[in-house]
C-alpha cells in the first residue's frame, strides 16, 4: 500500500514577466534512503510538467512529459540549492495555480510539497470619461476634462480594464486623496469596495456603491486600497477578467476650478507601478 505525505502550502507572488522559484524538499532523514523519483505537477494538468529520475545508472535523467506546454518549456529543476527548486522563467498569467511536488523515496512515504503560485499582471492604462447632466460620457481628449459651464457639476469615471488582482483605482489631486471607492465587475458578479467615502471639505463627493461582501465566484478577498490583497480566481488561480469603475462627482463648478489638475491611478500592489492618467479641468468664460 503506498502512503503519502503532504506537507503545508505556500504562496508565492511573482509580477508577470519576472521568474518564479518553487521550491521541493529532497530531505533524507534515513541513512538508508533516497530519493527515487520527483515529480512537479500542476493541478488541473493531467501530465507532469517536470520529471527527475533518480533511479538512472548514468545518474538522474531530466523529462519534460508535457513537452508541448509552453510552461514546461520555461521550466528548469535545481537540486544544488536547499531546498530544491523548480525555476519558471518569464511568468504569465496562465502560469497562476497550485503546483505539487511529489517525491518517490526508497524507503520512506512519498513526499508532496504544494505551492500556490499567484501571477501579478500589473494595470497597464486606465480610461478617463466626463458627462454633466443626462449627456452621453465623453472621452477625456487630450487629457483635458470639458470645457465646463460655471455651475456644472461634472462627473468623471475613471475605468481599468486590465490588472490582476483587481486594481484599486483612487483619484488623488496632488497627495490628497479625493475618491478611494470604486466598483469592481467580474463576468459573473459584482464586487464594491467598502472603503469610506471622500472627504467633503475637498470639494468632491464620492461615488455611492452596492453593499460589500459579494464576493461570487471567487477564492480570496480582491485588491484593497490600503493593503493590496492579492487574489486567486477559482480553483487554479487563474486570473479573472475585471473592470474597475471609480466615479467622482465634481461639485458646482467655480472659477477656482479652471485648470484644476486630479489624477487617477490604478494600483495592483504596493511593488508595482500603477498606470496613471493626470487631467486637467477647462472651463469656459462667460
Amino acid at each position: 500500500m503506498s502512503h503519502l505525505y503532504y506537507r503545508g502550502s505556500d504562496t508565492i507572488q511573482v509580477v508577470a514577466g519576472e521568474v518564479a522559484v518553487l521550491p521541493c524538499d529532497l530531505a533524507v532523514y534515513d541513512p538508508r534512503d533516497s530519493v527515487q523519483l520527483v515529480l512537479w505537477i500542476k493541478e488541473g494538468v493531467h501530465t507532469p510538467l517536470y520529471s527527475y529520475d533518480f533511479r538512472e545508472p548514468l545518474g538522474p535523467r531530466e523529462t519534460k512529459p508535457h513537452s508541448t506546454s509552453t510552461l514546461a518549456a520555461r521550466t528548469s529543476f535545481r537540486t544544488d540549492t536547499t531546498p530544491a527548486t523548480l525555476v519558471v522563467e518569464r511568468v504569465v498569467a496562465e502560469d497562476a495555480g497550485m503546483y505539487r511536488c511529489r517525491v518517490d523515496h526508497l524507503i520512506s512515504p512519498t513526499t508532496n510539497t504544494r505551492t500556490a503560485l499567484t501571477v501579478i499582471v500589473p494595470s497597464r492604462r486606465v480610461h478617463i470619461t466626463w458627462s454633466v447632466g443626462e449627456a452621453s460620457p465623453v472621452t477625456a481628449e487630450n487629457l483635458v476634462l470639458g470645457p465646463f459651464k460655471e455651475g456644472d457639476s461634472p462627473v468623471i469615471n475613471c475605468t481599468s480594464q486590465d490588472g490582476w488582482p483587481a486594481p484599486s483605482v483612487v483619484w488623488y489631486e496632488g497627495d490628497e486623496i479625493l475618491d478611494d471607492t470604486y466598483n469592481v465587475v467580474f463576468p459573473d458578479a459584482s464586487i464594491s469596495t467598502s472603503t469610506p467615502a471622500v472627504a467633503a471639505s475637498t470639494g468632491f463627493i464620492g461615488t455611492s456603491i452596492v453593499p460589500s461582501g459579494t464576493s461570487m465566484g471567487l477564492t480570496s478577498p480582491i485588491a484593497d486600497p490600503g493593503g493590496g490583497v492579492a487574489a486567486v480566481g477559482g480553483n487554479t488561480g487563474t486570473p479573472n477578467t475585471a473592470i474597475v469603475v471609480n466615479t467622482l462627482t465634481l461639485g458646482t463648478l467655480t472659477r477656482a476650478d479652471l485648470h484644476r489638475r486630479i489624477t487617477c491611478l490604478a494600483i495592483n500592489l504596493n511593488t508595482t507601478q500603477p498606470a496613471s492618467e493626470t487631467v486637467t479641468i477647462d472651463m469656459t468664460r462667460r
